[in-house]
């Protein structure tokens, strides 16, 4: 069962990220054909925006959307493109909660923080908010249950989770953790590079710091 699910879900993304773009591609070129040599600009610019849908690339669809609506607001062709656009973001975004989900249900951080990422480009305000509590929980207990092993995905996940989640309270929590998980794995506490050394941080990083006046020294008089 477990193999015929992920050929399955193999199958979906390749449909997905493959065949989808490629068949937008060709329907753009046989407009192109239908339309003749002499299309005008408002059928070559409903094109350009569909190939922009096709490909996911959202915000350039949306500029080109807005263009084409400003230059031609009686143009039959722009709430049908309007229609397109909001559908196939919809859909992504559909797509992107179910790739989430298996990613938690696989217990696979990285790519559940990389589908939030991803769906940032379709969601605002609350939706997002509510979104952002939902796997920053998931992934402070995540880190919670493997930090003792010491491993440096932990603490590569810490810290990713600490960036995209800074303004939360559990994201706050991964931030201070990370010089400790670092460390545990044998790397830097600073840029994570490997080091097992007697010091807070590595040659490099200590380098780096600014130097400080030694207790207790006497500023000279001007």
């Amino acid at each position: 069962v477990a193999e015929s699910a992920e050929a399955t879900f193999r199958t979906a993304r390749l449909i997905e990220t493959r065949l989808v773009p490629d068949l937008a591609r060709a329907v753009a070129a046989l407009e192109g054909l239908a339309q003749g040599p002499e299309a005008g600009p408002e059928a070559l610019g409903a094109t350009e925006i569909r190939r922009a849908i096709g490909e996911g690339r959202w915000s350039r669809a949306e500029r080109l959307i807005e263009a084409f609506g400003r230059d031609y607001p009686h143009a039959p062709q722009w709430p049908a493109l309007v229609i397109e656009l909001r559908e196939a973001r919809t859909t992504e975004a559909e797509s992107l909660r179910a790739r989430l989900d298996e990613a938690m249900e696989a217990d696979d951080a990285g790519s559940a923080i990389s589908c939030r990422d991803s769906l940032t480009r379709h969601l605002g305000g609350e939706e997002l908010h509510e979104l952002d509590r939902r796997v920053v929980a998931w992934v402070a207990r995540w880190v919670k249950r493997r930090a003792r092993g010491g491993a440096a995905e932990v603490a590569s996940v810490a810290a990713l989770a600490a960036d995209r989640f800074a303004d939360t309270g559990e994201g706050r929590i991964l931030r201070d953790s990370v010089p400790g998980l670092r460390r545990r794995a044998g790397l830097c506490p600073a840029c994570a590079r490997p080091y097992r050394g007697p010091g807070e941080a590595c040659a490099d990083c200590q380098a780096e710091q600014p130097r400080r006046p030694l207790p207790g020294r006497m500023k000279p008089r001007a």
